[in-house]
């Protein structure tokens, strides 16, 4: 665990705690942190239990219905985002919907998102 002090938006003295942990689903190295108004020993054991108990919470959730999304499920469900948030004109959508449909004339589409790699070429 680390510290790192820093002032909000009132001028006032906060604490920022931090702790990484090893995501075990991407195998990286992520962080979690939490604020408080003192760097005390006692404010110090209360951000080890408050960061333990997100860690704990950050390593069990794992949407479960994406397990084994099929990879044109995954593009499928990318491209909707994608139209909806990025704020990309209609003429540009239909130009990543025709490279979608290369896409699956040279990519198996029920394949496993999480089994696709480089040789997954019919």
């Amino acid at each position: 665990m680390w510290v790192e002090e820093y002032r909000d938006r009132n001028n006032k003295k906060k604490y920022r705690f931090y702790e990484k942990y090893k995501d075990p689903y991407t195998n990286k190295w992520r962080r979690v942190s939490i604020v408080l108004n003192k760097n005390t020993k006692q404010t110090q054991k209360e951000a080890i239990l408050q960061l333990t108990e997100k860690i704990k919470i950050k390593k069990s959730v794992r949407p479960s219905e994406h397990k084994d999304i099929t990879f044109k499920e995954l593009v499928e469900k990318w491209f909707d985002f994608y139209k909806n948030t990025s704020g990309s004109k209609e003429s540009w959508h239909n130009k990543i919907q025709h490279f979608i449909n290369k896409l699956f004339k040279e990519v198996d589409g029920d394949t496993l998102a999480r089994k696709v790699d480089r040789k997954d070429r019919h």
